[in-house]
C-alpha cells in the first residue's frame, strides 16, 4: 500500500488474520511500524500484554481508519454516517443503521 508522508510516497506492507483484521504494518525493510493486537469481541489490546485500551482512549493507526475485520472504527462514539453496517465496541456487535426511525420522542 502506498502512503503519502511529509517526505513523499513510501510502501508499507499490511499483514491480516484470518478475520481480515490489521495485524502488522511494515514498511519496505520488513520493520514492523505498528502491531495491533483485538481480543475477540474486537477490543484493541496491547499485542504484548494482551491488556485491553480504554474505550475512549483514541489509538492513532499508521494506516488510519481500518480496524477489527477490516472495518472503519468508531471509537466508542455514535456514528455520524450511515454506513451500511457498523461494528460498536462499547455494545460489542455490528449495528445497521435504522433509518425508518424519525424521532426517538415518537417511535
Amino acid at each position: 500500500m502506498y502512503v503519502k508522508e511529509a517526505s513523499g510516497w513510501t510502501v508499507n506492507y499490511i499483514g491480516r488474520d484470518y478475520l481480515g483484521s490489521i495485524t502488522h504494518v511494515m514498511d519496505q525493510t520488513g520493520v514492523v511500524r505498528q502491531e495491533l493486537s483485538y481480543d475477540p469481541w474486537g477490543r484493541l489490546r496491547d499485542p504484548l500484554t494482551q491488556a485491553l485500551f480504554e474505550l475512549d482512549k483514541r489509538l492513532t493507526l499508521v494506516l488510519g481508519d481500518r480496524g477489527y475485520t477490516g472495518h472503519e472504527p468508531l471509537w466508542a462514539k455514535l456514528p455520524t454516517k450511515e454506513e451500511l453496517k457498523a461494528y460498536y465496541r462499547k455494545l460489542l456487535k455490528y449495528m445497521r443503521a435504522n433509518t425508518s426511525i424519525i424521532g426517538f420522542l415518537f417511535s
